[in-house]
């Protein structure tokens, strides 16, 4: 079966650096169980104080939209328990106005592309 491949980025609530090491390294962890579950590939992970960056392999049968949620969601409540006290309660890895989507790395004008 062949998979698909995205590139997603979770974002803080209003770019925030909330973000700090040891938390960027638990949320890696978390998402690495997440992905497992769902049989999907953590091909890349890095982040900063503000966002991070995950490049992902799933199979074409799960909505990308599906996994953003299951990621976003697990590693919110996960960080959030484990750095009680931290300022994490303002954390949302990806505002809800984002869209993840995915390409085959060409780029298009906006005439050009296919998605306008």
């Amino acid at each position: 079966m062949s998979l698909l491949h995205a590139h997603l980025v979770f974002v803080t609530k209003f770019r925030r650096k909330l973000f700090t090491d040891p938390m960027l390294t638990f949320a890696e962890t978390t998402m690495r169980t997440v992905c497992a579950e769902l049989d999907v590939e953590l091909v890349e992970f890095n982040g900063e104080a503000d966002h991070v960056h995950l490049l992902v392999a799933y199979p074409p049968t799960l909505a990308i939209s599906a996994l953003a949620q299951r990621l976003k969601g697990r590693t919110a409540y996960a960080v959030r328990r484990e750095f009680t006290g931290a300022k994490t309660g303002t954390a949302v890895p990806m505002p809800r106005s984002s869209m993840p989507s995915t390409s085959d790395g060409r780029r298009f004008t906006k005439s050009e592309s296919p998605w306008f």
